[in-house]
């Protein structure tokens, strides 16, 4: 059984070979016997040899215990890092040294310690940066200075003690500091009943080594090594099958702290994406330990706002292809839109060729096999770039899949996972998700809070398209509810002036109603709320829009939770009579809507009284002349430039006169123009480029449709008709 991985533990080696998982309890056991049994009283440096992460400390630290169990070795661990320099460095051997050797010794004896006091004063003389090693070696080999090794040997034999200096960490030192360890080590190696054991990268301290030892020579550094180390060993290798089990023990212990429990084909799918993708760029305990450990933090933060699977197989390609997922995180939006669908030309062409430079330039130095395979793993993460290296594509219509699954090939997720927080125009899914799960015990005006207390004009769109993905799981009574708290609130859904109206989420939320009614099962009790939503709406147009979408049961299209025509003629009708009564007639309507009135004029017409309809807007003309004018400009139409994107006020045309017409006999508007523009009113040619008033301009465009709308309608049906011939 692994041992647990301690949370947020970057390198925490072990020390006890029961925890041994890499075998290697065998290798450093025989190491420390050969040490403690030697019989030759000449000093021994043992070199052992492994890249940074691979175990070394967990090594010595098993040399250590075993050296604990002969009571004649005195054991050593000296860690060079703790010092700044190399007179610190040096001081804090010979103290580590003497007191290790003093605490070994019967009180009759005489101290290192002592011994140390009585040479004080040539070590007094230890000083200066990168002098300090230097001088121990000019006053060991001086006659006081050879008295004192000779005594510490003495000591040593009379006790018949052998010390052991363990010394890790070295390939983290510094260069100059690398080489003070080892001139220490060479000058003082040859004490008898000594042995070194020095852990470190041989090619990394080798490199440091030639800086200094080189001369021009090349492998100097590695000769020097050869001439120190008497005994060089390599470190056993980790064979991958304890070293992924050691990975994953790191896997489920993040998983086990984030309490989040992995479905049994979520397992599968990041099992094989892991051996597949990111297995053999694991080499290490220690790239495993940070792999757990970056899980550790990501799991819980993100718990339940994305997909577990992507974010433990891309926090993978983090540890494994550091520089590749430095790429992703800046072009993320490359990685989500590439080839969304076939054609596309050129432009897109560029596009895949942008993408596939940036990942070869993030895997340069790595072998086919490791291209191959992570290009395999970035395929499953983001499906899109399979038009890259396969002939495979997806369109849009994969969007809502991902969404749903909150996986980090959908652009309402893929931000999650690089910034480990909701973007301020999204919303939590967790703060969503146990939303609805109260709503049934709330009241209406309850879940209306709620949703306020959730909703903003930044995340609105979030809000409702999560809300959409799930409305066919959610129950009965709590789509009841939440549709009628949705119709009061709908003030908080933006609804801007936009080219395609359905896009807002002014509009999609009044989808989220129909999806809503849809739920109910019984045909009359999915009418009476119809009627209740479009009735209580606030604002009133978003009443009519939810009768906009309303899902319909067509002849061509039988759905048994839609609405026939004659249900959405009852409802039609009911909201007509709230149009028609609405508090200050049209021109209240007018002020409070503006543009977007027309739609509630043109219900009120369609399911109401024509004669009334035409009664009220005369009565408001009379009132005064200027009226007429409102009206018809809220017809005028909004266009947007293809090039800046910005809206202008466009030309009345026979569109909008049979929209007019539609709602208010015209002869009734033409009489209240000529009241007010007299011949300014009739022109000979439609009056399109002016510089007219809009107020003006708009009435000579409905005069002149007026007259000749039977002429253009002849001719469009014409049109129409050729257009089926050819066909």
């Amino acid at each position: 059984m692994a041992e647990p991985v301690d949370a947020y533990s970057s390198d925490a080696p072990i020390k006890h070979p029961d925890s041994d998982v890499f075998k290697r309890w065998p290798f450093a056991q025989r190491v420390a016997q050969v040490i403690a049994t030697r019989r030759d009283r000449s000093s021994i440096v043992i070199g052992i040899n492994g890249a940074w992460g691979e175990g070394k400390t967990s090594v010595l630290n098993f040399i250590q215990h075993e050296l604990s169990q002969h009571p004649h070795v005195v054991c050593i661990k000296f860690n060079p890092w703790r010092f700044g320099d190399e007179e610190q460095l040096l001081k804090g051997f010979f103290f580590d040294l003497a007191s290790s050797i003093d605490r070994s010794l019967s009180t009759s004896v005489e101290k290192v310690g002592d011994l140390i006091k009585r040479f004080g004063k040539p070590f007094a003389s230890l000083t200066g940066h990168g002098e300090a090693v230097e001088n121990l070696g000019n006053m060991l080999s001086s006659a006081d200075l050879e008295n004192f090794r000779e005594r510490i040997e003495k000591i040593l034999d009379e006790q018949e003690q052998r010390v052991v200096i363990l010394v890790d960490d070295i390939d983290r030192l510094e260069k100059s500091e690398i080489h003070a360890i080892f001139r220490l080590v060479k000058l003082t190696a040859d004490f008898k009943n000594t042995a070194y054991v020095l852990a470190f990268d041989h090619e990394m301290v080798a490199a440091a080594l030639q800086d200094r030892y080189g001369s021009g020579q090349q492998n100097a550094g590695k000769a020097f090594l050869e001439k120190i180390i008497q005994v060089p060993l390599q470190l056993p290798a980790v064979d991958k099958v304890s070293l992924r089990k050691y990975c994953f023990s790191g896997v489920d212990e993040a998983l086990s702290q984030a309490g989040i429990v992995l479905k049994e084909d979520e397992v599968q799918l990041f099992v094989r994406n892991f051996t597949y993708g990111l297995e053999a760029r694991l080499s290490t305990p220690r790239q495993a330990k940070l792999y757990g450990n970056i899980l550790t933090f990501s799991l819980p933060i993100l718990k339940g706002e994305v997909n577990n699977v992507d974010i433990m197989l891309i926090e993978g390609v983090r540890v494994f292809y550091p520089k590749l997922y430095d790429v992703i995180r800046r072009n993320t939006s490359l990685f989500l839109s590439v080839s969304r669908d076939y054609g596309y030309g050129h432009r897109n062409e560029e596009q895949k060729e942008k993408v596939k430079q940036l990942i070869s330039s993030s895997l340069v130095g790595f072998s086919n096999d490791d291209v191959n395979s992570v290009q395999e793993l970035l395929s499953y993460l983001f499906p899109r770039l399979q038009s890259i290296y396969s002939n495979t594509h997806y369109g849009s219509e994969w969007e809502n899949s991902w969404a749903a699954e909150k996986r980090i090939c959908s652009k309402s997720y893929a931000t999650r996972y690089f910034s480990y927080t909701v973007p301020h125009d999204d919303i939590s899914d967790q703060q969503l998700e146990e939303f609805i799960s109260k709503i049934n015990k709330m009241s209406i005006d309850e879940v209306t809070l709620g949703i306020a207390q959730i909703v903003n004009h930044r995340n609105a769109e979030a809000v409702i398209s999560k809300l959409r993905q799930q409305a066919s799981d959610i129950p009965v009574e709590t789509s009841i509810k939440l549709a009628h708290a949705l119709v009061v609130s709908a003030q908080l859904y933006p609804n801007p002036e936009a080219l395609f109206s359905f896009s807002t989420p002014f509009s999609r939320s009044a989808m989220l109603v129909g999806d809503l009614v849809s739920n109910i099962d019984k045909k009359d009790a999915r009418l009476s709320l119809a009627i209740e939503l479009v009735l209580s709406a606030e604002p009133l147009t978003f009443g009519l829009e939810c009768l906009r979408w309303f899902i319909r049961e067509k002849e061509d299209s039988p759905n048994p939770r839609g609405f026939t025509s004659e249900d959405l003629d009852v409802i039609g009708k009911r909201l007509a009579r709230r149009i028609g009564d609405y508090k200050g007639g049209p021109a209240t309507l007018i002020n409070e809507f503006h543009s977007k009135v027309t739609p509630l004029f043109n219900i009120w017409r369609t399911y109401g009284d024509e004669g009334e309809v035409n009664t009220k807007f005369l009565i408001w003309f009379e009132e005064n002349l200027e009226n007429v004018t409102k009206f018809l400009l809220c017809y005028v139409p909004t266009a947007w430039e293809m090039e800046s994107g910005l809206s202008h006020k466009a030309d009345f045309e026979i569109n909008q006169y049979q929209a007019v017409s539609q709602v208010i006999d015209p002869e009734i508007i033409i009489a209240s123009l000529k009241r007010i523009y007299n011949d300014l009113l009739f022109v000979e040619q439609y009056p399109r480029f002016t510089d007219t008033p809009l107020e003006l301009k708009t009435a000579q465009q409905f005069v002149w449709l007026h007259k000749n709308s039977q002429q253009m309608s002849e001719n469009t049906e014409e049109e129409e008709f050729l257009i089926e011939e050819d066909n």
